[in-house]
C-alpha cells in the first residue's frame, strides 16, 4: 500500500503538489491513499490523471477552492472510479448539484463523503442517495441542506453515521422523518 501524504501548514499554507507531480504517479499499481487538500497547483486535469491508479481508495480533495465548475470530466471520473471509497470534498466551490449528479452515481463505490460547505444543497444529497454503498455522511456545516433532504438520506440502506454538526437548517421533525424511514 502506498500513501501519499500533503503536509500542510494549519494556517492556511498552500500544498505544492503540481499536476506534474500527479501525472508522474499516474496509473501507480498501489497507491491507495491521496491527500492534495489545498493543492492550488493542482486542476482538475490532474485528479482526472490520478484516478487512473487502480488501488486508490481515498481522496481528499479539501480547500480545493480553484477547482470550477468546469470539472465535469474530473466529476465523471470520481463517480465511475472501481475502488474509491472515501472522498473529502470540503470548500469546493465547483462542486454543485451537476458535479454531484457525476460523481454520485448508483455505480460509486463509495463508502464514506465528506462535506463542509453551504454550496451542498438537498439536490446534492439526492444525487448522493443514489450511491448505494454509502456508510458514512459528514453534513457539518452544509446550511443549505434542509428537512427536505432527509428523506432521500432514509433510502440509503448501509448508511451507519451521519454528522450534523453545526447545522441549523435540520429541524427536530426533518431528524424524525428521517429516523422514522429508517426504522421501519
Amino acid at each position: 500500500m502506498l500513501r501519499v501524504g500533503v503536509f500542510t501548514h494549519p494556517f492556511g499554507v498552500r500544498s505544492l503538489v503540481q499536476d506534474q507531480l500527479l501525472s508522474a504517479m499516474a496509473g501507480h499499481p498501489v497507491l491507495e491513499h491521496l491527500d492534495v487538500r489545498r493543492s492550488l497547483r493542482t486542476s482538475s486535469e490532474g485528479i482526472c490523471t490520478i484516478l487512473t491508479c487502480p488501488r486508490l481508495r481515498t481522496l481528499d480533495m479539501m480547500s480545493m477552492k480553484h477547482l470550477g465548475r468546469g470539472s465535469l470530466e474530473m466529476w465523471t471520473a470520481i463517480g465511475q472510479h472501481p475502488s474509491l471509497q472515501r472522498i473529502w470534498l470540503v470548500a469546493i466551490p465547483g462542486f454543485d448539484d451537476v458535479g454531484a449528479r457525476l460523481a454520485f452515481c448508483p455505480t460509486s463505490k463509495l463508502v464514506c463523503v465528506g462535506f463542509d460547505s453551504n454550496l451542498v444543497t438537498d439536490a446534492t444529497i439526492q444525487a448522493l442517495s443514489q450511491v448505494r454503498t454509502l456508510e458514512k455522511l459528514n453534513l457539518s456545516y452544509c446550511s443549505s441542506v434542509t428537512d427536505a433532504a432527509m428523506h432521500h438520506l432514509a433510502s440509503c440502506e448501509h448508511l451507519k453515521a451521519i454528522s450534523f454538526s453545526f447545522m441549523s437548517t435540520i429541524t427536530p421533525e426533518g431528524f424524525q422523518q428521517l429516523v422514522r424511514c429508517r426504522v421501519s
